[in-house]
């Protein structure tokens, strides 16, 4: 594998900072490397470092260990300084630290130098390096700063082999062209994990723990590494994790294994390794006879089996939640028996979680059922519209239910709750015809009906002599009303207007009417005076013909048509008198007068000779 030591005293060295990170990047990248070459990888890498920093010491116009340093890397015209101020703590947790200030023992805590990077906050950009400096200095002065208020500065203190041991940043650093701004103040922690568990030397279930370390202070996440020798170089596990804890997947039984930690900070800087511990996992394996169980709501007992490889496996049973409770030893060795009961439930269904050695048996418990009733069923609102409220009762405190309405008009609150409450309906003005919805109210159904929308009608009736005759109106077969009343409370929408019969009069013709919302639609209906035609026949004989002698009156137009048999057979003068004849047959006949080309008919006369 690439040897993170070697590469981290290489960053130290150099006061850019490049390698620092380009080494994280690439952490995922390496490869393990055989024992067999550590000797001579060893002898090349010290070769290598003596003549790089022989190297740089000469060639670099500020030398080594300035305490004014300013590398830029993004080819920024204008830039600006800033004096930096660094304040250690003396634990990698923010919460229980002490801040100590400037009067960090530098020499007691191993660090040799410390640097800081200065970064664009919104891209993550390294834009420059300032340092290295001493330690006892506490801070130093960065140069050719680009401009900008998004600056985070990082300072990365690290012992002589490059090992980052403090960590602090600070964002939000407004730079200002050739400006230095002296109010820059970081605050540092230990950047070294504090292993937790297991301890070292303890034996350890494979498949049923977690490694454990303490959380450094900016570490967004971890290198976790495992090995089967103290020097890792048999790596078994080499990952990142972004809490504090790691599970093991792939360990074997009864083999001892090496573990450490490192921190990794935003800008992808690694921390200096934590300890080394080491641990022993047992040859033991564990099962279940059932993994899961399901009780009713009025409770119960539960049990199951637990089965070990050998019969000094030693194993521990835990439930996650009070309502279960193991009645059976909690612990056991080799072979046992898990007993629990389980207390009636007065809630919502629930589930828990009972584990042994990595392995679980899972308890499920129904609900007592929720049943609900809402009041009223159902409701008529104006077309006005409004507002009212229905209620909503469960026979349990803990029972949900929720309200669902998908009519536009009608909107509904709150639109879930438990146990016993009520719901607001609220409707919308009715504007045209009658309507109806339904809400779903804790699963019961609501019946919502408003009214139609109202208008009116005005009904004037001529001439003033047919009204006086008895002329009236109506809609939709309701009551008969006179000319020129307003009949309000009618539905918007169509409806048929129509007058009644009067003798001596025709009547309007029936009409269709569109009523609009709070508006009055006014018509009229004309009657005419109806003509009444009186007719008269006589009838005679002339040796064999026939004749019939037709008079009348009340006729009003200047012809009239004459029908016999409902058949016309001739158009004369209205002056009150025709005859019909000659003719030999057509007995009997009937006879009839009409207003020429009108349906202004006289009466029938049925005659014979």
């Amino acid at each position: 594998m690439v040897d993170r030591e070697y590469t981290g005293r290489l960053a130290a060295i150099l006061s850019t900072g490049t390698i620092f990170n380009n080494h994280l990047k690439d952490k995922n990248k390496e490869i393990s490397c055989a024992k067999t070459l550590t000797f001579f990888h060893t002898s090349i890498r010290d070769l290598f470092s003596a003549s790089l920093i022989f190297f740089l010491c000469i060639s670099l116009p500020w030398g080594c260990g300035n305490d004014v340093q300013g590398v830029s890397t993004a080819g920024y015209s204008d830039t600006g300084s800033a004096s930096l101020t660094i304040r250690w703590h003396d634990t990698q947790y923010f919460q229980n630290s002490t801040a100590l200030q400037m009067s960090l023992n530098c020499q007691a805590s191993g660090i040799e130098d410390v640097i800081c990077n200065v970064y664009d906050t919104s891209t993550g950009t390294l834009l420059v390096t300032g340092g290295p400096w001493d330690c006892e200095a506490h801070g130093g002065t960065i140069k050719g700063i680009p401009v900008g208020q998004d600056r985070t500065f990082v300072v990365l203190a690290a012992d002589f082999n490059g090992n980052v041991k403090w960590q602090g940043e600070v964002t939000g650093v407004t730079i200002i062209a050739d400006n230095n701004n002296e109010n820059v103040s970081v605050d540092t922690y230990r950047f070294i994990p504090s292993l937790i568990f297991p301890n070292d030397g303890d034996i350890v279930d494979p498949n049923a723990f977690s490694l454990e370390w303490e959380p450094c202070v900016n570490a967004v996440e971890y290198i976790v590494q495992v090995a089967k020798d103290e020097g890792f170089y048999d790596i078994v596990i080499d990952q990142t994790s972004p809490g504090s804890t790691y599970e093991p997947a792939i360990l074997s039984p009864s083999t001892e294994y090496y573990w450490k930690i490192s921190g990794i900070d935003l800008y992808a800087n690694i921390g200096a390794e934590s300890e080394i511990r080491h641990f022993i996992t047992s040859d033991c394996t564990y099962s279940v006879s059932s993994t899961n169980n399901t009780i009713s709501s009025g409770g119960g007992t539960g049990m199951f089996y637990v089965f070990t490889s050998s019969t000094s496996c030693e194993w521990y049973a835990e439930a996650n939640a009070t309502w279960v409770i193991i009645t059976s030893d909690s612990s056991g060795i080799g072979d046992g028996t898990v007993t629990y009961t389980v207390p009636p439930n007065t809630g919502d269904s629930r589930t828990a979680v009972i584990t042994i050695a990595g392995q679980t048996h899972t308890v499920n418990q129904e609900s007592t059922g929720c049943n609900y009733n809402i009041s009223p069923t159902s409701r008529t609102v104006s077309f006005t519209g409004g507002s009212y409220d229905v209620a909503v009762t469960a026979n349990q405190s803990y029972c949900v239910w929720s309200s669902l309405d998908n009519s536009s008009w009608i909107s509904i609150t709150p639109t879930t709750g438990s146990g016993d409450g009520s719901v607001r309906v609220t409707v919308s003005p009715n504007t045209g015809d009658s309507r109806t919805a339904v809400i779903t109210i804790a699963g019961q159904t609501h019946t919502v009906n408003q009214d139609p929308a109202l208008g009116s009608l005005k009904v004037t009736i001529y001439p003033p002599e047919a009204v006086s005759a008895g002329a009236r109106w109506r809609v939709e077969g309701g009551d008969w009303n006179s000319s020129g009343y307003t009949q309000n409370g009618l539905a918007v929408g169509n409806h048929l207007l129509e007058f009644n019969t009067i003798p001596g009069w025709i009547k309007p013709n029936s009409q269709t009417l569109t009523i609009n919302y709070n508006q009055t639609t006014e018509t009229s209906g004309e009657y005419s005076q109806q003509t009444v035609i009186e007719l008269s026949v006589y009838t005679y004989k002339i040796k064999s013909d026939k004749y019939a002698d037709l008079t009348w009156s009340g006729a009003n137009s200047t012809f009239v048509d004459v029908y016999r048999d409902v058949s016309i057979i001739a158009t004369t003068f209205n002056d009150g008198a025709f005859t019909h004849g000659p003719f030999s047959s057509g007995e009997p006949a009937t006879y009839q007068l009409c207003e020429a080309g009108t349906s202004i008919c006289s009466n029938m006369v049925t005659v014979s000779w």
